[in-house]
């Protein structure tokens, strides 16, 4: 810039422009700021506006500040303005002159002075009732304040009234009331205001009347009808004398007003902004004076303006769990109220949901859906519509997944009272994710065998079952069924099996024996029967007479053993007895002997007869358990006491039960017997069971007997395997006990591993501070061989901490349990916390039951039977967005393009399934850099000449050819339309004379553009370059799209890819039900245009069976590649929106609507259905739809059809390989297809 200049800068858009104008000013040399003065003075007037010019000089032109900095002062340039002043914006203000050079300062003094008197509102004329006080009252401000006086004007004299005078700041109000006025008080009444700068009057004429009138309204209040957001005003003007009272009311609640004078009267006015529906009513003036009353009446109704609905809350992309319940839940906005409802992605309507009205325009929507399944997972779409523009939809994704859940039984088994040998299947339905294992134990905790069955109800539960046939008594007792999944604790459920003997009708299985007996001896009468109830057992003579009283002693469920004595036996009981047992059951059971009795012989002491026998009685029995290895003897040791007179008139026997089946050991038994030292009738018996045997797992029955009776002894017998040296372990552990008082309860625990196993409990009371030993041998206390305690008669010093501790050779094991007794029933332990409910900013539940213990009659029970807590989880699994990233380059070098950037949704990343990021990951604004050169479209260049015949002799063609250069196409201009080339037939020579053989065509050659239009040429035979006839040469267009468009499409650049093998692929038509199979000579593994509009294209890689083994979908700025595989797709790309169904993929566009089928599978290819495509849009589906919709089936009747494209007609034949009609000559597919290469063919 060389001279001082003035421009102007303007912008404008289609709502109007603006315009500034812009002053250069060179300087020459430069100077500090320097004031005129240093005190500047201005005086002012209350209220008055002023400005002073200052006078500055300096180079550049310095800039001026004033301090202080109020709101009624401003600088333009050197003036300083002071607008509408008061007394407070007097004072002393610093003005500073700045500029590089320097500064400099100066002061502005402002001097406020007075005002004369302004009456504020207006001194109106009136007709007042007389004997009504009326007060006169106006105000005035001056500065200083001004002084009021009020007085009445009459031909000859003044009369002056002292008013009431009240002053605030610089405005003063008189008020003066005439108490009881009458009709001479008529007249002019006058108010002055004066100060020292001058005096202001202001007069009305009061008239005082002895006529009254009743209220009327001159203007009443009309109906009326007004838009939702308009401003309205409700108004009425009333007169009467005297002046009447007023009240407004809505729908009969009073609301406010306020009045001015009019000439009519006083208008009463209600003002109403930004109207809403709760506006609406009846409004009712009424008007009451001494003389009478009026009232005035009208209706406001708010029309709602028709707006069309819309979303404010949409339901978002959950994932839920199996089982739970899910409220569907949106708010939508519309007039009138819009109708919602929820389709699933087959378009199928789900449920029916409820709407509340949230207010005139606002609806709430809720769709219940309970214990949702895997089966609704999928993609749903809310709807909203009122008749208002178009419906409002969103689409959301519900995904229903299976949670971990502990076992829990739905069906136990119950207590059962069964019959002996009956067959019995424990039955119990468990839920559970995963599938529980579920097992049986008995009261030992042994597994208890049998078939057992597992059966899927559904996805979280199962029905298990276990056969037990044969039901014995052994198989009576209490059973734990268990399932246990790995989640939580396992479910345990314990029932009761009782079973009952079967009538039976009794049965000896010893009876007495054949005697004889000295007089004076004491003989028993012994015997065992077995029956169904127990039998009643009694001894008659041979005359029926009843032979004393005998007991019977239970020996097992079955067998009782009776005995009657008779004591110091005479001759005279010699005879035939008869036993007799009856149980009425069947025939009693009878059994004949004698007995015959002598008078005693004396003998010499060495041959006095032995005592009388003595039934067998053991004394120390076998061991509770007996721990043995797989492949060990088996050895049993008892003592027993009574008479043995020889070792073959034991009867030993030996039984292994299991599951109440006994299996006799006797035969495999060796034993031996020895008399105990000192210990007469006493006897060691010591047996071994000699492997290999059949032998089980489970209770074993020793049996001693002689011909007097016998006893037998129990034990239960475990087998580990060989080799195994296992530390003791707990299975299961003891737990807590909490107990009423005064019951007998047991720490129930099993000890495993290898034997012998040494066991030892402990307690530690309450305050006791240090554990004591239990001893086993109390009353109180009893453990047992399988580490269990029993404590008898619970009471409350029996609380505290129970420790057990057991050692083997391999190693040591404790555990504990808490014992509690309670005067009342108590919660259990707090269940494991539910799944989180989402996975972010969800909830989650817990629960606890009276049962711990239970209630009790006489005890005091819990405030519920179940106690829920709930609380907040999942924050910490909210994902989060990173910082943005920098604005990227402008997209465009002119014009108007775009500016990137963008964030990650990765601070923390979403789980796996959860829910992604709130918020945009991708932001763009308008950047403008500089204006585009002007667009230039194509143009063709003049037709060259036809070049000579391509063959000497037969049909040949000639070419001529034309460019796109007329202009070039530029700066984004439309390439030229129509074709670069022409040929037609020709003949030289009608008939050849020889027949010339040429070889097959080599490749094409690379397109000599890059875009706008270009050729390719390929050759065959010897020739090179301008040395080909015309039957060696072929030329054929290329890379015909719009440049601009193609440096979108190459803004990765171009990339060299190796020669694609070359094939015929099938392309199928459906032309009016017809299938029509067309063949197309494409490049396999190369990437085709499949669908191009200005705003998507689509690309494709082509297989030998027509069918894509990739898509690639470009849009906006971004672009992602579609493969036969299950992989998650994003939900749009630039205006292209994807749509992931089952097995399928939707590519929706402004344009078109595609189907795309995947197979899962990387061997197999994409097969494209179209569902719409506009006629415009171009590529290799373009061509196939075009050719659906141009194409006809003139002739459909026989095996041939004739197929009519472009009015010409194509003979049709049915293909002998395949289920279509194919063209009856190669070549037709190519002239149908047409030039496609132009479409299909890009630079990848």
């Amino acid at each position: 810039v060389s001279t001082q200049s003035t421009g102007k800068i303007s912008a404008e858009n289609k709502h109007g422009s603006i315009e500034e104008e812009v002053e250069i000013t060179i300087i020459s040399d430069t100077s500090a700021p320097k004031f005129n003065s240093s005190v500047y003075s201005l005086q002012l007037f209350h209220g008055q506006s002023g400005s002073i010019k200052l006078g500055v000089s300096g180079k550049p032109v310095p800039t001026i500040s004033v301090q202080p900095d109020k709101d009624n002062v401003a600088v333009d340039g050197d003036v300083v303005s002071f607008r509408r002043v008061t007394p407070e914006s007097g004072g002393v203000y610093t003005v500073t002159a700045r500029n590089e050079e320097g500064d400099d300062v100066a002061v502005v003094v402002l001097d406020i002075v007075g005002q004369s008197p302004q009456f504020v509102g207006s001194f109106n004329n009136l007709t007042l009732p007389h004997l009504t006080p009326h007060m006169i009252r106006v105000s005035a401000f001056g500065l200083p304040a001004p002084e009021m006086k009020i007085s009445k004007e009459s031909d000859d004299s003044e009369m002056v009234f002292k008013p009431k005078v009240v002053t605030t700041g610089t405005t003063s109000t008189a008020s003066f009331t005439l108490e009881n006025p009458q009709v001479s008080d008529s007249g002019w009444y006058k108010v002055t205001a004066s100060n020292e700068y001058g005096i202001n009057t202001t007069s009305a004429y009061l008239e005082f009347t002895t006529v009254s009138e009743e209220p009327e309204f001159v203007f009443g209040l009309q109906d009326a009808i007004v838009n939702q957001g308009d401003d309205h005003e409700i108004s009425f003007v009333v007169s009467g004398v005297p002046d009447p009272k007023v009240t407004l009311t809505k729908d009969g609640d009073p609301i406010s007003f306020y009045t001015e004078v009019t000439d009519d009267g006083l208008r009463y006015i209600h003002q109403i902004s930004n109207l809403s529906p709760d506006d609406a009513g009846t409004y009712r003036a009424v008007a009451v004076n001494e003389v009478g009353t009026a009232s005035s009446t009208a209706e406001l109704e708010v029309k709602l303006r028709r707006r069309a609905p819309q979303f404010t809350q949409v339901p978002r992309d959950v994932t839920k769990t199996a089982g739970d319940d899910h409220v569907i839940a949106a708010v939508v906005t519309g007039v009138p109220k819009p109708n919602v409802y929820v389709t699933d992605e087959d378009g199928r309507l789900v449920g029916e949901g409820q709407t509340v009205e949230v207010d005139e325009e606002t609806v709430r929507f809720s769709l219940d859906m309970s214990d949702i399944q895997p089966e609704d997972s999928g993609q749903y779409t809310i709807t909203a519509t009122n008749g208002v523009g178009r419906p409002a939809t969103h689409e959301f994704e519900l995904d229903v997944e299976l949670a971990e859940r502990a076992p829990q039984f739905t069906q136990v088994p119950r207590d059962v009272t069964l019959t002996t040998g009956d067959d019995h299947v424990i039955v119990a339905e468990i839920t559970g994710v995963p599938k529980p294992n579920v097992y049986v134990t008995d009261k030992k905790g042994r597994l208890v065998p049998g078939e057992s069955q597992i059966v899927k109800v559904d996805e979280e539960t199962v029905r298990f079952s276990l056969d037990i046939p044969n039901i014995q008594p052994g198989d009576a007792g209490r059973y734990t069924i268990t399932a246990n999944n790995g989640v939580g604790r396992p479910a345990t459920h314990e029932f009761e099996l009782d079973v009952e003997l079967a009538e039976r009708a009794p049965q000896f299985t010893q009876v007495p024996r054949d005697v004889t007996l000295t007089s004076g001896e004491d003989h028993l009468i012994a015997a065992e029967i077995t029956g169904v109830p127990k039998p009643v057992v009694y001894v008659t003579d041979r005359k029926g007479r009843l032979v004393g009283k005998g007991q019977t002693v239970k020996v097992d469920e079955e067998t009782v053993r009776f005995s009657l004595e008779i004591p110091d036996i005479q001759e005279e009981h010699s005879g035939r007895y008869t036993i007799t047992a009856d149980n009425g059951v069947g025939r009693p059971a009878s059994h004949n002997f004698d007995i015959e009795v002598s008078d005693p012989t004396e003998l010499p002491p060495s041959v006095q007869p032995a005592e009388l026998g003595k039934a067998l009685t053991i004394i120390e029995h076998l061991p509770a358990e007996i721990y043995i290895t797989k492949g060990q003897d088996v050895d049993l040791s008892v003592k027993f006491e009574g008479s043995v007179e020889s070792e073959d008139d034991l009867k030993v026997t030996l039984f292994n039960s299991l599951r109440g089946l006994d299996t006799d050991l006797s035969k495999h038994l060796v034993w031996d017997i020895t008399p105990v030292p000192n210990m007469p009738d006493q006897y060691e018996f010591d047996a071994t069971l000699p492997y290999p045997y059949s032998l089980n797992a489970g209770d074993m029955r020793l049996t001693i007997a002689n011909q007097f009776g016998g006893d037998d002894s129990e034990t239960v017998l475990n087998i580990e395997e060989m080799g195994s040296e296992d530390p003791p372990y707990f299975d299961p552990a003891p737990k807590d006990i909490t107990t009423y008082p005064n019951k007998d309860i047991m720490l129930e625990t099993r000890v495993r591993g290898s034997r012998p196993v040494k066991i030892d409990w402990f307690v530690t009371k309450p305050g006791s501070g240090s554990p004591r030993p239990i001893e086993s041998d109390s009353d109180k206390y009893e453990i047992h061989i399988n580490g269990s305690l029993t404590i008898s008669d619970v009471g409350d010093d029996d609380e505290g901490i129970y420790l057990v501790q057991v050692s083997n050779s391999a190693g040591s094991a404790t555990e504990e349990a808490e014992i509690a007794v309670t005067h009342s029933a108590g919660y259990s332990d707090w269940t494991d916390w539910t799944p989180c409910s989402a996975d972010c900013e969800g909830t989650r539940t817990r629960s606890r039951f009276c049962n711990n213990p239970p209630p009790k009659p006489g005890y005091p029970s819990c405030a519920r039977n179940m106690e829920t807590e709930t609380e907040r989880c999942g924050a910490e699994r909210c994902p989060g967005f990173s910082q943005w990233s920098k604005w990227d380059k402008c997209s465009k070098d002119c014009g108007y393009g775009q500016r990137t950037r963008t964030r990650e949704c990765d601070d923390p990343p979403p789980e796996t399934g959860g829910p992604q990021c709130e918020g945009l990951s991708v932001e763009t604004k308008i950047c403008y850099l500089k204006k585009c050169p002007e667009r230039i479209d194509g143009n063709w260049s003049v037709w060259s000449s036809w070049s000579d015949c391509s063959v000497p002799c037969g049909t040949g063609t000639k070419r001529r050819s034309r460019t796109c250069t007329n202009p070039a196409p530029s700066n984004g201009g439309a390439t030229c339309e129509g074709p670069g080339h022409e040929a037609k037939s020709c003949v030289l020579k009608a008939v050849c004379t020889r027949k010339t053989v040429l070889e097959n065509w080599n490749r094409w050659s690379e397109c000599s553009a890059l875009c706008g239009g270009g050729t390719q040429r390929r050759t065959r035979g010897p020739c090179v370059g301008q040395d080909c006839t015309e039957d060696e040469v072929q030329v054929r267009d290329c890379n015909t799209m719009d440049c601009a468009r193609k440096k979108k499409r190459l803004r990765s650049g171009t990339i060299k890819v190796a020669e694609p093998a070359i094939s015929d692929v099938p392309i199928d038509l459906d032309i009016d039900g017809t299938n029509l199979c067309l063949t197309a000579e494409m490049a396999l593994k190369k990437s085709y245009t499949l669908v191009d509009t200005d705003s998507a294209q689509i690309y494709g890689t082509i297989r030998k069976d027509g069918t894509y083994s990739s898509l690639t979908i470009f849009s906006g700025l971004s672009s992602v590649t579609l493969e036969n595989k299950d992989t998650r797709l994003p939900k749009s790309i630039g205006s292209v929106t994807i749509r992931q169904k089952s097995g399928r993929v939707v590519l929706i566009g402004d344009m078109f609507k595609l189907n795309v089928i995947q197979r899962g599978s990387g061997t197999e290819g994409l097969r494209v259905e179209i569902v719409h495509l506009d006629e415009e849009v171009i590529g290799l589906l373009g061509v196939l739809n075009s050719i659906n919709d141009s194409a006809k089936i003139v002739d459909k009747s026989g095996k041939k059809k004739i197929l009519r494209h472009k009015n010409v007609n194509y003979l049709l034949t049915r293909s002998k390989k395949r289920s279509c009609y194919e063209l009856s000559k190669e070549n037709y597919s190519a002239r149908i297809l047409g030039s496609t290469n132009k479409f299909m063919e890009n630079d990848f």
